[in-house]
């Protein structure tokens, strides 16, 4: 087994074999990129043929059954609409899509968990986050508005941590974070909806 060695250079660990060879210390996430940016271009293909399929389907509901007041009674989706509608999402093939994408899904998760949990210190573990922020910043219905949706705190957090380190700003990202917890006045358990500027 080889062993490695790390030396601190310009503040970044760089990870040696015992021959001196440069290992990339982000090589286990740009690793999982390489397996992960693929699948990314798989599950956006099927995505938008399952975006359009379910709108599709939507609208046939919504002709043959045109929305009114007992749409809202009883149990959600005992009205009879969501049968048929359910009938043709299996017609149009907008199911099948739907089981395409949550195979894949499955398939991009872990990878993605993965990516987006570690720490990194090279552009190609940056670009490995941000693959995972393309893919999680998909808006999450067949009907939006056309652009990405970024209400997803975990990869914002996730590329916000990335870019401080790659930009030689962690000590000063650090000094903030200490003030800030010294300066809370709202716990977590609180709701901070009540929070009331001074």
């Amino acid at each position: 087994m080889n062993m490695m060695v790390s030396t601190a250079i310009a503040g970044t660990a760089l990870v040696t074999d015992a021959k001196g060879a440069a290992i990339n210390p982000d090589a286990e996430i740009i690793a999982a990129a390489n397996v992960f940016e693929p699948l990314l271009s798989k599950y956006l293909d099927v995505r938008f043929v399952w975006m359009r399929l379910a709108r599709e389907g939507r609208a046939d509901m919504e002709a043959n059954f045109p929305r009114d007041e007992d749409d809202f009674d009883g149990l959600p989706g005992h009205h009879p609409k969501w049968a048929f509608h359910s009938q043709v999402l299996e017609r149009n093939g907008c199911q099948e899509a739907n089981d395409r994408l949550s195979a894949i899904h499955q398939e991009m998760e872990p990878l993605a968990d993965l990516i987006r949990t570690s720490e990194t210190v090279t552009i190609e573990g940056l670009r490995a986050k941000t693959l995972v922020a393309i893919w999680e910043c998909q808006p999450m219905l067949a009907t939006h508005d056309g652009c990405f949706d970024f209400d997803n705190p975990e990869s914002h957090w996730s590329l916000f941590t990335a870019a401080v380190a790659l930009t030689g700003l962690s000590d000063m990202v650090s000094s903030i974070d200490t003030r800030l917890q010294d300066d809370a006045t709202i716990s977590h358990e609180e709701d901070e909806g009540e929070d009331v500027e001074a």
